[in-house]
């Protein structure tokens, strides 16, 4: 299966006279993943970086309006109009509880999905997308006086141009670039976002080190943001994956996949069955059998090499390249009964990794017999 965008996998989606591509990496029963590109850019940007997120999302990327293989249509670009497009899409998609990956202008849009609550997110990251009052000026001064042809000929946009050109279904070079820097010197409401502090989901604001990306402003954006996280990369530019992509997705990755403790009551009893459950570590070898095909999807029952134990096993930590486990788990389950009170820790293919609020037992309990505590 393709681990990249490729535009060739995907559809479009009319949009208020606009016709939008977008494009699936399925990966059943795994948290979704949005990517958002940058200015003239497209979704293809990302395929140095996607493949490292593929095991454990279904990744969806949107061409947004005028770009790669999306039209603009009638109406000009402006960073409220591809949020708008971007909440078409995943509502077509009918897509919850998303997580956003925006880079560059695709950050400053994923703001503005964060503030409009039209649809469900989970975490916000953004890379390279500078949000302060300055933000405007700065574009202003950067882009004054600068042929067109400083971007077509660009070593950051020359394959966007390029695959537009002889891609997009009604490709025009010059209305593109003058509407996209138009939008970039938006001072309304259509613009940058202006009320940050608003944004009520965890939120990760990456940043590189260069004239397009002062640390300062960064920091400046951060503070705004409540529950928002800093990570710069030292030695990056504005695009900041080129060099060290594993880090970044790596600290990405740890900031996605972080849940915070929830409260649940017990609704009805739970004996388990296994009392001597499989424990793997990180890096163990083990014989990969059958998936489950009845009620509990994606567990894989597997058995250690030295025969001495098998059970069920969550198909999200096994690595079938060379029959490894690349986490440490147990399978212990945990006997409860009705009204007592766990926290959860991770919830996986219908079951809760749980802490018994008295006694601190941990194991897994189908979410089935919980509800959360209000």
């Amino acid at each position: 299966m393709n681990k990249t965008f490729n535009h060739q996998t995907g559809n479009h989606l009319e949009i208020d006279g606009a016709k939008i591509y977008y494009e699936e990496i399925p990966n059943a029963g795994k948290p979704v993943l949005i990517f958002l590109h940058g200015g003239m850019g497209d979704i293809e940007d990302f395929n140095l970086i996607v493949p490292l997120f593929a095991p454990d999302f279904h990744i969806v990327g949107i061409d947004s309006r005028g770009h790669g293989k999306s039209t603009l249509g009638a109406e000009k670009l402006t960073y409220r109009r591809l949020q708008l497009d971007a909440e078409a899409v995943i509502n077509h998609l009918q897509l919850k509880n998303v997580n956003i990956i925006g880079y560059s202008d695709g950050g400053i849009v994923a703001y503005r999905l964060a503030l409009s609550n039209d649809i469900s997110i989970e975490k916000l990251v953004t890379i390279g997308a500078m949000c302060n009052g300055s933000a405007v000026e700065s574009n202003i001064a950067f882009i004054a006086d600068v042929p067109h042809e400083t971007f077509t000929e660009s070593i950051h946009f020359k394959r966007n141009f390029e695959f537009y050109e002889q891609y997009n279904p009604q490709p025009d070079t010059t209305k593109f670039i003058d509407l996209s820097l138009q939008m970039w010197c938006d001072k309304s409401e259509n613009g940058y976002p202006s009320n940050i502090k608003n944004i009520n989901v965890p939120t990760l604001v990456i940043s590189g080190n260069d004239e397009l990306d002062p640390l300062e402003t960064f920091v400046e954006t951060v503070a705004k943001i409540p529950n928002a996280i800093l990570f710069n990369i030292p030695f990056e530019g504005h695009l900041a994956w080129e060099k060290y992509p594993q880090f970044l997705v790596q600290v990405t990755n740890d900031f996605l996949r972080k849940q915070e403790p929830v409260t649940y009551i017990v609704t009805e009893n739970y004996v388990s069955e296994f009392p001597n459950p499989i424990s793997l570590t990180a890096g163990e070898k083990a014989t990969i059998g059958e998936e489950s095909s009845e009620q509990w999807l994606h567990w894989v029952y597997c058995t250690k090499n030295d025969n001495s134990n098998a059970g069920w096993v969550p198909k999200q930590i096994i690595n079938y390249a060379d029959e490894t486990i690349i986490e440490d788990y147990s399978a212990n389950e945990m006997t409860v009964k009705k009204g007592e009170v766990v926290v959860g820790l991770q919830e996986l293919n219908g079951w809760l990794w749980a802490r018994n609020a008295i006694t601190g037992e941990m194991g897994w309990i189908p979410l089935e017999n919980l509800a959360m505590k209000s």
